[in-house]
């Protein structure tokens, strides 16, 4: 799902701001908006307010993705960062997913392409983390209620 249907969906139903975490969470995961606000609501996030890398990370958890950290990026901007697509083309979800995180932002990169408000801008990029899906959703214990 692209960027900009995301966000006609989100402006049409959802009163929300501070969302590029749930944006990113829902593009880069394949779920739908509702279920990405949910998650990340069930990680802690507040609505209408920013997230922490952990809620992301607890969020993609309890959807079954394993995040892999990439490092630290310097001298790449979202303009400039490359990330190559993966080539396997046997999964429903997209088939590489990153999130970029630059100061107080997160963009998701879908396939190669940064898919995200800020795609095209000149913000540096301080980390990158590789999505990836794993065949049993690992359960997460902050999530789970007793």
């Amino acid at each position: 799902m692209l960027y900009s249907k995301l966000k006609k969906i989100r402006d049409k139903n959802y009163k929300e701001k501070n969302d590029c975490g749930v944006m990113a969470l829902a593009l880069t995961c394949g779920v739908s908006y509702g279920k990405a606000q949910a998650v990340m609501s069930r990680a802690g996030r507040n609505k209408r307010c920013r997230c922490s890398v952990d809620q992301m990370i607890s969020a993609a958890d309890s959807l079954g993705f394993k995040v892999i950290n990439l490092g630290v990026f310097s001298g790449k901007t979202l303009k400039t960062l490359k990330v190559p697509p993966n080539s396997n083309h046997l999964t429903g979800t997209p088939q590489s997913s990153h999130w970029a995180f630059t100061r107080g932002h997160v963009s998701a990169v879908v396939d190669g392409v940064v898919d995200d408000c800020a795609a095209g801008s000149l913000k540096r990029v301080t980390m990158l983390l590789k999505l990836e899906k794993v065949e049993e959703p690992c359960i997460n214990q902050r999530l789970t209620t007793t």
